[in-house]
């Protein structure tokens, strides 16, 4: 109450304590909220990988891996820390390889889960059973878990016009002689050439009646026959 016979009043909020839900370990690939594990919202939150200081934000990729990490929360004049322990885990970067491939190499060793089979004396993938198309590769390890994709290719080429050609044909759009699949990687071979950033197919510069055009890509190779007169 003030002089004038007023009155007027201010509503204080009496904190007993700051309360975390336990949370110990999370992964290096997991996104978690904080905000989520404490028994006030309306602090701010501080600590390795936080992006969002309101929500308490923890991009664990970006906190020290492998490691103890502490967190500060503040809030109402309070503050309070926990640890957090960030378990590393990656299963590596995506991979794309031929249909020739029999094995490929994996990043480390652990228990690794997908439609090829593991062999944990070199740590390698065998996927000479598997035809083209994408697949998931799992690591598992210290309790978390991450993917990498494996596309395999069927790298071929073939004709895309006839296999004949006169010498005085003049230069030929390369992607109207042969295609590839992928689309992206080498070509090579006698009359090949680059012109303005583009391949074309020149008859006049083969040597003889018969030429290869080559296409290399993922480690494998494949090619056509074409013949001049």
């Amino acid at each position: 109450i003030n002089n004038e016979g007023c009155e007027d009043f201010k509503r204080v909020f009496v904190l007993d304590s700051i309360e975390f839900i336990e949370i110990d370990t999370i992964c290096s690939n997991q996104r978690v909220d904080l905000s989520n594990y404490v028994n006030s919202l309306g602090g701010t939150w501080s600590g390795p990988g936080i992006g969002n200081w309101y929500l308490g934000r923890l991009r664990a990729w970006k906190a020290n891996i492998n490691a103890w990490n502490t967190y500060y929360y503040e809030v109402e004049g309070c503050i309070d820390s926990l640890e957090i322990y960030v378990q590393g885990i990656w299963a590596g970067p995506d991979q794309t390889i031929c249909l020739e491939t029999d094995v490929i190499q994996l990043n480390k060793t652990g228990e690794w889960i997908g439609p090829g089979v593991y062999s944990p004396l070199d740590s390698t993938y065998d996927v000479s059973t598997l035809g083209p198309g994408k697949y998931d590769v799992r690591l598992r390890q210290g309790g978390c878990q991450d993917d990498f994709k494996l596309t395999i290719y069927d790298v071929y080429l073939d004709l895309n016009g006839p296999d004949i050609y006169c010498y005085n044909t003049g230069l030929i759009p390369l992607r109207d002689v042969v295609t590839s699949n992928p689309k992206d990687g080498l070509f090579s071979g006698e009359g090949v050439v680059q012109n303005a950033g583009d391949l074309f197919f020149d008859p006049s510069l083969v040597t003889g009646t018969v030429t290869h055009i080559y296409f290399e890509t993922l480690g494998c190779i494949d090619s056509v026959v074409i013949n001049i007169e």
